[in-house]
Formats: C-alpha cells, sequence, structure tokens
C-alpha cells in the first residue's frame, strides 16, 4: 500500500483520470477520463483493457462530464457535471438503470454495501499499512 513493489496497468492512452473504482468480485479496475470523455476498465493483471461507455453520446442526450465513480456487482455509478446529475449504468446490459437529476457540482461518490459493514459491537482495533518489505501494525489504536 505504500508504493513499494507497485504494478503499472495503464500507462497510454490516458489524459485526465478524474475517478477509479475497485470491482473486487470480478478483479477488475474502473476509471472515468474526464479529457477522453469516456469509462473504461482493465483486470488486475493489466489485461483486457475496454472502454465501457464513450461519454459523448449524441443519441443518449449529449455531453457527460464525470468525477466521481464507484462500482457494485455489475452497476457503475457516476456523478456528472453537465447532467448535474448521479447516474446509475448496468454493464451487463449496457444500458442506464436510473438518473438521480438536480444536484449541482456533484463530487465524489462511494457505494456502500450494508452486508459488508460492521454490525453491533464488532470495531476494527488497529489499522495495518502494508509494504512489500513488513507489515506496520500496532497492538491497539
Amino acid at each position: 500500500m505504500d508504493g513499494t513493489a507497485r504494478q503499472v496497468l495503464v500507462s497510454s492512452r490516458i489524459v485526465w483520470i478524474n475517478a477509479i473504482s475497485l470491482d473486487l468480485k470480478n478483479k477488475v479496475l474502473y476509471w472515468c477520463d474526464a479529457r477522453l470523455d469516456k469509462i473504461e476498465k482493465i483486470d488486475f493483471e493489466g489485461n483486457n483493457r475496454k472502454v465501457v461507455f464513450q461519454l459523448y453520446n449524441p443519441v443518449g442526450g449529449g455531453f457527460f462530464h464525470q468525477f466521481g465513480l464507484a462500482v457494485q456487482d455489475d452497476i457503475l455509478y457516476w456523478t456528472d457535471w453537465v447532467r448535474k446529475s448521479v447516474i446509475q449504468y448496468n454493464t451487463k446490459s449496457h444500458r442506464f438503470d436510473r438518473e438521480w437529476k438536480g444536484i449541482t457540482r456533484p463530487m465524489g461518490l462511494r457505494v456502500y454495501d450494508s452486508q459488508k459493514l460492521f454490525k453491533g459491537n464488532e470495531k476494527a482495533q488497529f489499522f495495518c499499512l502494508v509494504t512489500a518489505i513488513e507489515d506496520h501494525c500496532p497492538v491497539y489504536m
């Protein structure tokens, strides 16, 4: 997590990355490039790069300008400055499922799965920073 032994997945045909999001289940990295107006994905090994959605789409309603991005299962969510909304896009059906409008300058976006959150009296007792050489874990926080 400290950048030691990092692996570059994408180094070409990128300009202005506004957001990234990880699909841990499918081992895919998604990103928004606001200059190239598209959302792309690549697997964790750096293979199978694909354009998920070209954000200039005259048939689909014109320009988009994405800022925040989140993924859950097969659904992408992004905030959009031109449309002033949060957009839900199904990557399997390649359809817009929903759009929440009327949000001025929406920024970052996070999706939380209630099944994966701590419940009850559970709480983290310490925080570990993993490096390529060793773990830095205090006994308690």
